[in-house]
């Protein structure tokens, strides 16, 4: 939530409207529900390769059955990505709310992510010959 705050505030910020834009540790309960939302449109993104694990807590945490082959230098960024897709999640979700007109902007970077997800677990190494 963290980034989600910075990203609401700046915006608020930037147009004048902090009050009515930013979102803060009072507004948590609609947030989580919009994390809810996020993790569970991940899960949908990465259906094909893994699946959303539950353990009894609000952690979200992914399983992935990819082959051996698959190239695991894009961990960092596939987490980062992951991670990401989240955020601009909620902030789509908390901008439709507070302001309207940046939603489309939040929609297209998840559409992006998911699509760079994908194509992270896409990845596989070179083949080497011996």
């Amino acid at each position: 939530m963290p980034e989600v705050y910075k990203i609401t505030g700046y915006t608020g910020k930037n147009t004048g409207e902090t009050d009515k834009v930013s979102s803060t540790e009072d507004e948590s309960n609609i947030l989580l529900s919009y994390w809810g939302e996020a993790v569970s449109g991940l899960s949908e993104v990465i259906t094909r390769h893994g699946y959303l694990k539950t353990d009894g807590t609000d952690k979200a945490i992914f399983a992935f059955n990819l082959p051996s082959s698959w190239n695991t230098n894009v961990l960092a960024s596939l987490t980062r990505c992951m991670n990401q897709y989240v955020v601009n999640f909620i902030c789509k979700r908390w901008f439709n709310l507070s302001k309207k007109d940046e939603v489309a902007y939040y929609d297209k970077l998840c559409l992006d992510l998911a699509i760079n997800i994908k194509k992270h677990l896409a990845e596989r190494k070179k083949p080497q010959r011996s």
